[in-house]
């Protein structure tokens, strides 16, 4: 109850966001260019959570400010919003960065690919279209920092995102002073070859709800392949994934704080993907209806940015 209480205080702001220092190896120092590109490192991949729908109305409009107190509490660096094929949801996202502008939430933009739907609405797969849209939206907002697609080589993904379009969008995005990431389930050797060149940094997808023994080795395996200047950013599952069979239950708040702890260690950053808002939450419900990931990673965020080493809640 007593970290439910803590969890519930309202904090007045998100601490900034370290630069990530550059991979160590042996030998000289690497090259400044060389260097990771400097992300946030610990984000939320949510939905924004929305007002009371009116009388004839599906759904209400987004309670961005209620979003954005929720994240704040939590001590989250950054917000991932996924532009799926609900026709407000780029006009939402617009929104959002207009409200996050004088704050220091990080700003990620995730897209769809083919095989889940290829409907980010409205510019569908146009990926060109998208990375000239968000470009201008950079100028104006500094806070928007990476732009990702999703599940990059799976199943007929490859032919539509093949390295050499993939390549000229990371062109357009860097110019317009984006950093461009991709969703990928494993990093192997021949992924990193095909796309070494493509991307400033990678988004590992972890599918395993109750795992975090092997986090390590699959971290460092990552590491290893990649190139230098890659950022590498854990997506650590809060919610079931209907679309995915390993993914039928979410991580008991125990192990969640496990994954937090390897990711913080062996990555560049950590996503909390899906991650409920919502109250009451059906996802593990614990004090106030909050879902007890969420108070776990509250928790564990505030432990880190107090200088305190994180603690397993009770």
């Amino acid at each position: 109850m007593k970290l439910a209480l803590l969890f519930l205080l309202p904090l007045l702001s998100v601490p900034d966001s370290p630069p990530l220092p550059a991979r160590q190896g042996k030998g000289r120092a690497p090259k400044a260019k060389q260097a990771p590109v400097p992300l946030g490192t610990y984000m939320v991949k949510t939905r924004l959570l929305r007002k009371p729908p009116k009388e004839g109305e599906v759904e209400g409009p987004p309670d961005i400010p209620e979003t954005l107190r929720l994240l704040r509490q939590m001590h989250a660096r950054g917000l991932i919003f996924e532009v799926r094929n609900r026709s407000t949801d780029w006009d939402d996202f617009r929104a959002l960065l207009a409200a996050t502008k004088k704050t220091r939430l990080r700003i990620w933009i995730a897209l769809l690919s083919p095989t889940l739907g290829g409907n980010s609405l409205p510019y569908l797969g146009n990926y060109e279209k998208w990375a000239e849209a968000c470009v201008a939206l950079k100028r104006d907002y500094d806070q928007f920092e990476a732009f990702l697609i999703r599940e990059v080589a799976y199943g007929r993904n490859a032919k539509y995102l093949h390295p050499g379009r993939l390549g000229l969008l990371k062109k357009k995005l860097k110019a317009g002073g984006l950093a461009f990431l991709g969703e990928f389930y494993d990093l192997t050797k021949i992924a990193v070859e095909l796309y070494g060149p493509c991307f400033d940094g990678v988004l590992i997808r972890y599918m395993n709800p109750r795992g975090y023994r092997n986090l390590q080795g699959l971290l460092d395996g990552a590491r290893a392949l990649a190139p230098r200047r890659w950022s590498i950013h854990l997506a650590i599952p809060c919610a079931p994934d209907p679309r995915l069979s390993e993914l039928v239950e979410a991580p008991v708040p125990e192990v969640l704080f496990l994954q937090m702890q390897s990711a913080r260690k062996h990555a560049d950053g950590f996503v909390l993907w899906d991650l409920d808002l919502r109250r009451p939450s059906k996802i593990h419900p614990g004090a106030g209806g909050y879902s007890k990931l969420l108070i776990t990673a509250g928790s564990y965020l505030r432990d880190l940015d107090a200088g305190r080493p994180p603690r397993l809640p009770k």
